[in-house]
């Protein structure tokens, strides 16, 4: 089952890290703003084991590219639903630009406590 399934994740590994490597390096992309999940979170009695699992599963959308392209993410609060939910972004850099994607995650953090 080597090829049919781990060969095939490794494709498709290789697939998401070629799709960054373009955007930043080719097109000239610094930091990738990107949500962090698909929506505010639930109330913890308003989910079940099945709809919890099913939402995990879909907020790992937008935060697993990152961590199997093995590039730097990091997800800082940005501002307040009318409920008063936090609403974070992800900022995404290159490879080995740690440093560049914990500037803009500070700035935007500080930005953020301004405005709430």
């Amino acid at each position: 089952h080597y090829d049919e399934y781990f060969g095939q994740a490794l494709r498709v590994r290789r697939l998401i890290k070629m799709d960054f490597d373009r955007v930043f390096r080719k097109e000239g992309c610094d930091i990738l703003l990107t949500p962090v999940t698909s929506g505010i979170p639930p109330l913890f009695s308003e989910i079940s084991d099945t709809d919890g699992y099913k939402r995990e599963c879909q907020d790992d959308f937008y935060t697993q590219p990152c961590n199997l392209a093995g590039v730097p993410a990091i997800s800082v609060p940005f501002m307040r639903t009318a409920d008063g939910f936090p609403i974070g972004v992800q900022i995404i850099a290159d490879h080995l630009k740690d440093g560049t994607a914990l500037d803009v995650a500070e700035k935007l953090y500080e930005y953020s406590v301004a405005q709430l």
